[in-house]
């Protein structure tokens, strides 16, 4: 507690966190918090943040993994997550502070070019009082356009635990109406409040639609770097895993089941 914490990143930790000890096994979003993922030390605040703003099984995960792969848009993460990411990385850097983690995720995560990104829920960081510690910050949204695909989606990930294809389930996955409904209306809720949130924090989102990024990824990224001037920066190179829609023939057979027991 008495060492110099005012950079948090000046002291390396004695081991990384996000690395696996004997006999366990890192959760998957673990895995990028890792320091093989950093960017070179920045020594200045970013010259951009943005945040992706989105609802659960929206496709806010695989976008910010296209979006980190081009070198030149940051590392977004949920890093602001209290009960996965924020605990390891806080760890990881000794921050103490709120002020000193985001100083922390500044200098690892900002890449080369000065971008900066994360993605949360928008009422995470207006609840907490976060904004101003962003210079320059803009918003990319994701959503859905099937409404009842994403809230099975959100069933399956509440019961299997597994919320990306680099993890592996820890639960399994039983047909509930009940809960899918209960999913359907989160995300509804969700999405409706959005906008007025934007709009209350003065930000315009460059929309995306989850839909056409599956069918087009390389078209969407193209238009989200276009859109913040990021296109004929010098990319620093990224080697990510590599990242796969979860969907599989169980999504498919309980939107169906759902669609005839609703009518």
């Amino acid at each position: 507690m008495d060492r110099d914490v005012r950079n948090p990143v000046a002291e390396p930790p004695r081991h990384d966190p996000a690395t696996p000890t004997s006999g366990t096994q890192p959760r998957p979003v673990m895995l990028l918090l890792r320091r093989q993922y950093d960017f070179p030390l920045a020594t200045t605040e970013p010259r951009i943040c943005y945040v992706i703003a989105a609802t659960s099984r929206s496709g806010s995960t695989y976008l910010a993994h296209q979006l980190w792969a081009t070198g030149v848009m940051g590392a977004p993460l949920e890093y602001f997550n209290y009960r996965c990411e924020m605990l390891q990385m806080a760890r990881r850097m000794g921050a103490l502070h709120i002020r000193e983690y985001v100083r922390g995720l500044f200098a690892l995560r900002t890449s080369p070019n000065g971008v900066f990104g994360f993605k949360t829920g928008l009422h995470v960081v207006i609840d907490a009082g976060l904004l101003p510690l962003f210079p320059n910050l803009r918003c990319v949204r994701i959503t859905r356009s099937d409404r009842l695909a994403q809230a099975v989606s959100l069933a399956i990930a509440q019961q299997t635990d597994q919320w990306s294809s680099l993890g592996q389930p820890h639960g399994t996955a039983v047909y509930d109406a009940e809960r899918i409904r209960k999913c359907l209306a989160l995300i509804e809720k969700s999405e409706a409040e959005t906008p007025a949130l934007l709009s209350s924090i003065g930000l315009s989102p460059i929309e995306v639609c989850y839909e056409d990024l599956v069918a087009d990824p390389g078209s969407v990224v193209g238009d989200i770097l276009r859109r913040f001037g990021t296109e004929h920066d010098r990319a620093h190179e990224v080697v990510l895993p590599q990242i796969e829609r979860q969907s599989s023939q169980i999504n498919v057979e309980w939107i169906e089941r759902f669609g005839r027991e609703s009518g």
